[in-house]
């Protein structure tokens, strides 16, 4: 149980950094 646990939060805290990532790339564009 808690080794599923720990791997919900992998995903999650992979899912936010992806999302993170995808702003970071629009906003560095939206400087350019």
């Amino acid at each position: 149980l808690h080794h599923q646990h720990f791997h919900h939060q992998q995903r999650h805290s992979s899912r936010w950094c992806r999302s993170f990532c995808q702003a970071a790339r629009d906003f560095c564009k939206f400087l350019a």
